[in-house]
């Protein structure tokens, strides 16, 4: 377990979030967070796809990108 500091204005907000995500903690509230950043940056990633048209040859490409960096730390 970690111990982080927040502003006290990012403190309010994380509660009203946390209230409304109906998270048992503030960590539950920001494992919910992240994974919705995560969920974003995927379908982000898949209307671009959409977007330019790609060959199914390239979207596999980009995909298996997509798949790379989901399992990076961060990027």
């Amino acid at each position: 377990m970690k111990v982080i500091s927040v502003r006290d204005e990012t403190y309010v907000k994380l509660k009203k979030v946390k209230k409304f995500l109906k998270a048992k903690s503030f960590g539950d509230a920001i494992e919910k967070l992240i994974d919705i950043f995560y969920e974003n940056r995927k379908r982000y990633f898949l209307e671009l796809i959409e977007k330019t048209k790609l060959p199914e040859k390239e979207v596999e490409k980009v995909e298996k990108v997509i798949k790379k960096i989901e399992e990076r730390e961060w990027w």
